[in-house]
């Protein structure tokens, strides 16, 4: 890791245990979420799976704040489903496709629980249901 993204991880991580301002927290995992895919692009896989992580555990503290609050819920659905993306895809490098196609599925139906739990995540739902976009 470089310099910058040693304090960029120790700030986020701070932000994290201190977990009181859940938009932060659910911006930040955004932000996170749309670096998977320029990462994937620049084969920094282990980028993706680093950034895939982090936004789980900001959406899962982001969860904790607000338990009861849909939003929050799907969001934190939907960043465990990339997480899932994006081990099938490492899964699919190492060439284990059994254990690829059964993460991606576990993503697709996490990505559905999402959109249950908060219909504004819809659109992330059919992409992946459907096999459209980018994952």
């Amino acid at each position: 890791m470089t310099r910058g993204e040693v304090a960029q991880t120790m700030y986020l991580l701070i932000c994290i245990r201190q977990g009181k301002d859940s938009q932060f927290l659910l911006s930040r995992a955004e932000a996170e979420l749309a670096q998977i895919e320029v990462y994937v692009a620049a084969n920094r896989v282990d980028l993706s799976k680093r950034a895939s992580e982090l936004a789980v555990d900001l959406t899962q503290q982001a969860l904790k704040n607000m338990p009861e609050n849909n939003v929050v819920l799907g969001a934190a659905k939907i960043a465990r489903a990339y997480d899932w993306l994006v081990d099938a895809f490492i899964l699919g490098i190492q060439k284990n496709y059994t254990e690829a196609a059964q993460k991606a599925n576990d993503a697709i139906d996490k990505a559905t629980e999402a959109w249950q739990a908060n219909n504004a995540t819809q659109r992330l739902r059919r992409i992946s249901k459907n096999g459209r976009g980018r994952y």
